[in-house]
């Protein structure tokens, strides 16, 4: 049986329909071994398999947690059972933007294995029945899938029996002490979701050391926050979790986001679940409200990971909610700042990159410089590259050492990272450059990634001295490389002799093609823009094709000086003599409408609103007036 691993988008429909007759493809329901009869908190398998009686058919076998809705369950009786997993959703069910598919052999049964638990949670013993409606079958041949109506299985029946306080009991400690005593994360985690289904008492009582104080293999905890949901007692667990919020000895970075869970628990339990009302409000803003105030007023009587953690989540919901003149904002603001250093190494992007604007205050720069001084693992580039951007704006005279190191790095940073470098080269880079853009030029099947970022860096940094070496070393293997690298390398050329490097460009990116190679002009305009490439692209905005042209119009705008508005405005106005009482091509409509928006979104300038207007009220293309009608 063929497996065909495809990334694509599907639309869920999780409405209950019967199969439609004739459909070639049947879905059988079993229980996972045979086994009929369950105790409460034990994991209910249903093997649902289908069989196609004919060819052109392929099944979806992705399985996820939480659940899809690509699988419906209907369960008879429905008292004493309780939906835990659309309480959670409330009306917004999770579905995956990716599938596993495999194509469906003739009379040859395929099995998916589903967890009843992980939609249901049962309360009481009883006798049940169930059957599924799913929607896994699709026609066609892969990437052009047909979703099939959904299929309906037949109906088995299972038996539910109480497990004891004391049995659950025994078994919850068990779990617990397997898992603290494991070596092994995967069958940790294994163990974890065995005591996720669990719903008492005393299995949430071992669910809430484990989630307050987990077991780890750094940097990854064993997670039971499903198992927070499935329990029976959300009061007791809302409680325990709210006191740990305000326990000044709690790392509010255990368990998977603390503070989130404890909110949207709470407000489940503030508003029940109803299913004929599903969506309706939950007070998820009030309650955070009310708990990062709680979380400030503790700040003062915590120390070291405690107070990082506390001061974390605080600063950054408040950010979020745009309430950075506060007291509470200020306090947690001041711990960052202080304790940098203490920052988690896999939270110091994360916070720089989305919120650093609020973090520029020069007391950081020596966590940063340890940080850039110590931190070399290649897992770690991203911690690196915003630490590093964070040194150049706050004290740029302190980061050229770092920005060296970090371009000979043989994982450098993204180079993004160096944007705001106030250096326009750096000479101590040459050699490094270049002797690390031979050895991965002579394995750029396997050194794609390393190639495209020191040719850029080489673009950003390297100086003429080098020049004719990789001048001779592009001409010779260049057609080799991956085509951003290419990108990276022809920026470097043509910064420094235009005149030399245009043929090797105009080969790369030829006149005579419909459309610019974009991986070719990503790594150009990702690199650097150089007088020499402003000068191609203004060509191939005068003499290029339509997508040429539009390629040339977004660098323009994007990277080009002030002049260029009235280039790229000269252009527009010549579009628009040549085209008005003709049928216009798809290619040239969408030119005006890059045109227009270059002309009114540069980065070097801006339009009054005037002419804004009039700009988008004079398009000629269905497309261009299209789009800004949508944009108004």
């Amino acid at each position: 049986m063929r497996l065909l691993l495809a990334v694509m988008f599907f639309l869920f429909n999780s409405s209950v329909a019967v199969a439609q007759a004739g459909i070639p493809v049947r879905a059988g329901l079993s229980l996972h071994e045979g086994k009929t009869l369950y105790r409460m908190g034990e994991p209910i398998v249903l093997d649902l398999a289908f069989t196609a009686i004919e060819h052109g058919y392929s099944l979806d076998r992705t399985v996820t947690s939480p659940a899809s809705p690509i699988d419906t369950f209907f369960l008879s009786p429905t008292t004493g059972v309780f939906p835990w997993l659309d309480d959670q959703a409330r009306g917004r069910r999770y579905g995956p933007d990716y599938a596993g598919i495999e194509v469906l052999d003739v009379d040859k049964p395929s099995t998916v294995s589903l967890t009843l638990n992980g939609v249901y949670r049962f309360d009481a013993p009883g006798h049940y029945k169930v059957h599924v409606v799913t929607n896994r079958v699709s026609s066609g041949n892969s990437p052009h899938l047909q979703r099939l109506d959904p299929l309906t299985s037949n109906e088995v029946e299972f038996d539910v029996e109480a497990m004891s306080d004391a049995d659950e009991a025994a078994l919850a400690a068990s779990l617990e002490q397997q898992i603290r005593e494991a070596t092994n994360r995967q069958h940790a985690q294994s163990l974890a979701e065995e005591l996720d289904w669990l719903s008492g008492d005393a299995s949430t009582r071992a669910k809430l050391s484990l989630y307050l104080h987990p077991k780890t293999f750094y940097p990854f905890a064993i997670d039971v926050t499903r198992g927070l949901w499935i329990a029976r007692n959300r009061t007791l667990v809302v409680a325990e979790l709210e006191r740990a919020l305000v326990d000044p000895g709690q790392s509010l970075s255990a368990g998977i986001s603390l503070l989130q869970t404890t909110v949207s628990l709470k407000a489940r339990l503030t508003v029940p679940y109803d299913p004929a009302t599903p969506d309706r409000p939950l007070p998820t803003e009030q309650i955070e409200g009310e708990y990062l105030h709680q979380i400030a007023a503790t700040l003062a009587r915590r120390t070291g990971q405690s107070l990082v953690t506390a001061a974390q989540p605080l600063f950054v919901n408040l950010t979020q909610q745009k309430e950075t003149t506060g007291n509470d904002f200020a306090a947690a603001r001041e711990v960052l700042i202080s304790h940098f250093a203490q920052v988690n190494e896999y939270s110091v992007d994360w916070l720089l990159n989305g919120y650093g604007t609020y973090l520029q205050d020069p007391r950081m720069v020596p966590a940063l410089e340890t940080i850039l001084q110590t931190q070399r693992k290649p897992i770690m580039a991203g911690e690196r590259a915003a630490a590093l951007a964070q040194l150049l704006k706050l004290a740029p005279q302190n980061a050229r050492s770092f920005v060296i190191d970090e371009v000979c790095a043989n994982h450098p940073a993204r180079i993004d990272a160096f944007q705001d470098a106030p250096f326009d080269v750096l000479p101590e880079t040459d050699e490094c450059l270049k002797d690390r853009i031979h050895v991965d030029a002579a394995n750029a099947g396997h050194a794609r990634v390393e190639l495209q970022q020191k040719t850029a860096l080489a673009a950003r940094f390297a100086t003429t001295a080098i020049y004719d070496d990789l001048f001779s070393l592009y001409e010779k293997s260049g057609v080799y490389w991956d085509a951003q690298a290419r990108g990276g390398m022809l920026a470097y050329l043509m910064r420094w002799d235009p005149p030399r490097a245009l043929p090797l460009l105009e080969a790369a990116l030829p006149l005579t093609a419909e459309q610019f190679d974009q991986n070719v002009s990503f790594g150009l305009l990702s690199a650097y823009y150089s007088p020499g490439l402003e000068a191609f692209f203004r060509d191939r905005l005068a003499r290029g094709q339509a997508a040429q042209a539009q390629t040339a119009a977004y660098a323009m705008s994007r990277y080009g000086p002030a002049a260029d508005q009235d280039i790229l405005l000269q252009r527009l106005n010549r579009w628009r003599k040549e085209w008005p009482g003709k049928e216009i091509p798809a290619n040239e409509a969408v030119l005006e409408r890059e045109l227009v928006i270059a002309v009114v979104h540069g980065k070097e300038w801006k339009l009054p609103d005037a002419q804004v207007h009039m700009l988008r009220e004079a398009c000629i293309s269905s497309v261009c007036r299209s789009w800004f009608q949508t944009q108004e």
